[in-house]
């Protein structure tokens, strides 16, 4: 009997490995290295930034706190506090609560 299962999982396996070890941008080069993540406690996530890190020289422009510089593991920054919290989580800047205007036009006017 030939066990299927077994050489998919080995596979699989190959092609994760094979996929790993390619360039993750568009442009063939490395996004360089992912922030490490960990998990705190109560369940939050927060990104490990190192004590040598210095923050950005351009602070909030909503609170003037101070940025420090993350990298997803997609290359993207995310901005953070010195703690590794997602700064746009803490950040203090007024939420707009102003409503979209009211449109003219009515549910019986739209022709489909």
């Amino acid at each position: 009997m030939f066990d299927e299962t077994s050489e998919v999982v080995s596979l699989l396996k190959e092609i994760r490995d094979l996929l790993r070890s390619q360039p993750t941008s568009a442009s063939g080069g490395s996004q360089g290295t992912a922030t490490e993540r960990t998990q705190k406690e109560d369940g939050t996530w927060i990104w490990v930034i190192p004590e040598s890190q210095k923050p950005s020289k351009n602070p909030c422009k909503y609170c003037q706190a101070e940025i420090y510089w993350a990298k997803s593991k997609k290359g993207k920054n995310v901005p953070c506090n010195k703690d590794g919290a997602f700064h746009g989580d803490t950040c203090t800047r007024e939420k707009s609560t102003e409503e979209f205007p009211k449109s003219p036009i009515t549910s019986q006017e739209v022709p489909f």
